[in-house]
């Protein structure tokens, strides 16, 4: 299969998924070759041993620079930290898919696809297979900086809203600390403490403004979030197995 054009990493994973029809399992790497293709003997068996999911996981790449590794570490950090579901730092696309996993990828037909999230976010039982990635035998990473930021970016919006709900919080601080510094100041203007003229109520003022305007922007995050999870169009849940049939399917 060949695309038209060049739609992105991750697009052209799904297409390949899509193109994979009816199969029992795929297996998503790339051409490079830093996704060894002597780890899948590896991934086979431990599909066959039950697993639907069997993720690869990158410990570090031969020859790559601190910045590069510093740079992947921190973005695991911030995404598990802002997202309510986990990638395990290091997870590559790199995997085994059964058809199962398969299935439900293929109902999630969002544009901003970071895949990595999406095989976590489905559940299934997983196991994890640990490598080392060689050097590239051949040529320069397509993945350029502005890419890789573009991705992470993706990534953390695709897979959190809360970025949308921090105004709310940074907003209400705001407005506490203002009307603290409030009481602050009529309690120094009671005791006759030295104040600068005209200070205190300027910089109250607007802090509760501020901090209030904040908190209307954080609601509106609320419902934008809101909207945000239902037009991705995620299934609701995905289903491993069906050990007895529905009611109406029953002999």
């Amino acid at each position: 299969m060949s695309l038209a054009r060049n739609f992105g990493h991750q697009l052209a994973l799904s297409a390949g998924m899509d193109y994979a029809g009816d199969c029992d399992a795929v297996v998503l790497m790339d051409s490079d070759l830093q996704h060894p293709p002597d780890l899948l003997p590896q991934l086979i068996n431990l599909w066959e041993q039950g697993f639907s999911v069997v993720q690869t996981v990158r410990k570090h790449t031969k020859h790559s620079s601190f910045l590069k590794e510093f740079t992947s570490d921190l973005f695991y950090k911030v995404f598990n930290a802002l997202s309510d579901t986990r990638i395990t730092p290091g997870a590559a696309d790199f995997c085994l898919l059964d058809k199962t996993v398969l299935a439900a990828l293929r109902t999630m037909r969002e544009r901003h696809r970071f895949l990595r999230g999406l095989v976590a976010w489905s559940g299934f039982r997983r196991a994890y297979l640990e490598y080392i990635a060689p050097e590239r035998k051949a040529g320069t990473s397509k993945y350029t900086p502005s890419k890789m930021i573009r991705l992470a970016f993706d990534a953390v919006f695709s897979f959190s809203a809360k970025p949308a709900k921090m105004a709310t919080w940074v907003g209400l601080a705001l407005v506490v600390f203002g009307w603290l510094y409030l009481l602050y100041a009529l309690v120094g203007t009671i005791a006759r403490l030295p104040f600068v003229h005209g200070w205190a109520s300027l910089l109250c003022t607007s802090l509760i403004l501020n901090g209030m305007t904040l908190c209307i922007l954080g609601i509106h995050g609320q419902y934008l979030a809101r909207i945000f999870e239902e037009i991705k169009g995620r299934p609701l849940y995905t289903v491993e197995d069906v050990t007895s049939k529905p009611c109406s399917q029953a002999p």
